[in-house]
This record gives structure tokens, sequence and C-alpha cells, in this order.
């Protein structure tokens, strides 16, 4: 008898800030669509950083940074979290904790992963790809996942899961299982307390951003 074993997730994509929130927040208003106030409640600050591209190539950029950790802790209860790197071992356990009706977060490398993906066979990318879903008959996972335009649902071999996971090296854990709590429930989403707490962090962390990008304008300018 066929089964298809599959969270219905309804994609988040009112704004986009990282992967983790996206999913987060997409999870959150599956649930219940009260929950997508926390969206708003402006939980991230700005930092002025230095990176390379992944052809090595150095820039600076003003990036903003979702403060989410304490908001996953109180949503997230993880059934199990993997360090051993037998993949196909891992993916028993993927299909036994997606049967049973837990997400799963797999580790993969997205230059084997989505083929709609930016990533996908130009640029080595790790991080946790979400599956809410598997069909025994077809021997598919559903994955949500950002594709060039937005985030949403995919359809992926175990082939393919099997190939982005092989490839992932640095990642503390190669699956997580976890499910969501009712705490939010009986807790109030915001108070204009926290949101003022967030307004100011955000104008804080907004003025020596600001004033790195104008002196090294000027820097530039001078040369």
């Amino acid at each position: 008898m066929t089964m298809i074993y599959r969270q219905e997730i309804k994609a988040f994509n009112e704004f986009w800030l990282d992967c983790d929130t996206e999913m987060l927040f997409s999870i959150l208003v599956s649930k219940n669509e009260k929950y997508r106030i926390l969206a708003y409640r402006n939980d991230y600050h700005y930092t002025y950083m230095g990176a390379y591209t992944p052809s090595r190539v150095y820039f600076e950029e003003m990036r903003s940074i979702p403060d989410i950790a304490d908001l996953r802790e109180k949503v997230f209860h993880y059934i199990d979290k993997r360090r051993g790197k037998d993949v196909s071992e891992n993916i028993e356990y993927i299909k036994t904790y997606l049967k049973e009706g837990y997400y799963v977060l797999a580790g993969v490398d997205l230059y084997e992963w989505v083929e709609e993906n930016m990533c996908y066979h130009n640029h080595h990318v790790e991080h946790y790809a979400l599956l809410n879903g598997y069909d025994d008959e077809k021997n598919v996972f559903y994955t949500m996942e950002t594709d060039n335009e937005k985030y949403r649902e995919f359809q992926v071999g175990e082939q393919k899961l099997s190939e982005a996971m092989e490839l992932a090296e640095t990642l503390q854990f190669q699956v997580v299982a976890f499910c969501i709590k009712d705490e939010l429930s009986n807790q109030p989403l915001y108070t204009w307390k926290e949101l003022r707490k967030n307004a100011k962090r955000i104008v804080h962390s907004i003025r020596p951003v600001s004033y790195t990008h104008l002196r090294a304008h000027e820097t530039l300018r001078h040369l």
C-alpha cells in the first residue's frame, strides 16, 4: 500500500532574512495563522562585515542578523541529533522520523541539492535542509528550499539526498529530528515593551554601521 507521509507547510515569502527564519516562520504560520505576527516583531539587528565569495573574492557588506534563537528554542522540541557519517543509515532514520510525523533537518551541500537553487553545481554551501515528508512508493522526499525566486516545496529523490549529504563535511549534525511545542499557545505573542526594545536595538546597530560605511566611502573617494 502506497503511503505519503507529509506535513503540509505554507511557505512564508513576505520577506527574506535567511533560510532559518524562512523555515521557522513557514512552520509557525502553517500551524496557526496567528503566529504570522511573530515575523514582524523586528527580532534582528544590523552589522557591517567582510566576507569572501565562493570564488574567493573579498567584499564588505551590511548584513541583517536575525535574533530568533530564543524563539526557536521555545518552539522546537528536539527528538534526535545524529552526528554519524553513515549516510545510508541516516537516510533510514530520516524515513522513520518522517513516517512518525516529525520534521527533519538534513545536513546537505547545496552544490548537489535542488537544481533550481543558484548554488547547484556552482558553489559548495552547506546548510540544514528542512524535510517535511516522504513518499514511500516514489522514494522521494519533500523539502522546503529557496530557489532563485522564493522559498517553496520541492521533491528530491533518495539518490540526490544521499549525494548532498555525502558532500556536507563541516556541519555539527547530519540529521536533526524535531516537532513543534505548544508553549506559544499560552503566551502573549508580543508586548509593546518588546517591540520598543527591538526598535531601539535596530537603531543602535545602524549607527556604527552607517559610520563605518561613510568612513570607507570617504577613504575611497580620496584615493
